[in-house]
């Protein structure tokens, strides 16, 4: 699954919570959302007084808090998605910083994405093409089903009794997915 630059201007002309609303509903948006915040995860993990290691690995760890800002964004409250996205982000990648780090995020007000640098063009292009990829490729028939269920919000108890499954198997399909997901990105940025 790739988008085409035709579907890619035609997102463009999305709002977030519009392309939010339409990944819920099962559409294959994630590249598209991701694409908008590369910069965004980018930027809360290169504020982090970590090692270059250790800065991809809260870097993963954001993109996982913005595939669940998207699964658990509730329009009716009073935050926009990139304000919600932004907390979410903020949130996982604290929450991974090592133990002997105690760093605070500057103000969220300074990390709204910057999509129209060269740089975060390119990458922002390669990470969403390889999301696209592994989602397409490398998930199975069920990984697949059991993501766009999970991104729709529906709890593991919910996408067991509607795939017919058990909740350790649906738990299960989510941790490859997560590991697929990982990986992808790890490799994507040692071929960098």
């Amino acid at each position: 699954m790739q988008h085409n630059s035709a579907s890619e201007k035609k997102y463009s002309s999305m709002t977030d919570e519009q392309l939010v609303a339409l990944c819920r509903k099962g559409e294959d948006l994630i590249p598209v959302i991701i694409s908008r915040y590369a910069s965004v995860v980018r930027m809360k993990a290169a504020s982090m007084n970590v090692s270059p290691t250790e800065r991809d690995d809260l870097m993963q760890e954001g993109f996982l808090g913005l595939i669940s800002a998207v699964r658990s964004f509730n329009p009716d409250k009073n935050a926009s998605f990139p304000t919600y996205a932004n907390r979410c982000i903020a949130n996982k990648v604290i929450s991974a910083l090592p133990k002997q780090c105690e760093e605070v995020l500057d103000d969220e007000n300074d990390c709204e994405p910057d999509n129209n640098t060269p740089e975060s063009i390119f990458f922002s292009k390669l990470l969403s093409e390889e999301i696209a990829r592994v989602i397409s490729d490398e998930l199975s028939d069920m990984e697949r089903k059991v993501f766009r269920l999970f991104l729709k919000g529906e709890s593991y108890e919910e996408m067991a009794d509607s795939l017919g499954l058990s909740v350790k198997t649906v738990d299960n399909a989510l941790q490859r997915v997560r590991k697929k997901l990982k990986s992808a990105w790890k490799t994507d940025k040692n071929d960098k």
